[in-house]
């Protein structure tokens, strides 16, 4: 059983996880503990590193972002806001 909170192993999305931030710090940190769980991570970062540059501050560029995860890499399962 799952608890809230925690994150289970028992059964895992295809479906990717967003990680806002995930360039570095503590987004980076839930980015490689989502991967490590066996998920699809896709970051969205100011940072050149990010699989999505992306401001979010901007609306444009986060609606832009949305449409592009989608089309790469399929609706998200989860977003981590960590910017």
């Amino acid at each position: 059983m799952v608890h809230p909170g925690e994150m289970g192993d028992a059964h895992v999305s295809s479906r990717p996880v967003v990680v806002v931030g995930g360039a570095s710090g503590i987004g980076a940190a839930v980015a490689a503990e989502c991967r490590a769980r066996g998920r699809s991570v896709v970051v969205w970062d100011v940072r050149d590193t990010a699989e999505v540059v992306c401001d979010i501050t901007d609306p444009d560029q986060v609606s832009a972002a949305a449409q592009r995860t989608v089309s790469q890499w399929g609706v998200p399962d989860e977003v981590s806001v960590c910017a």
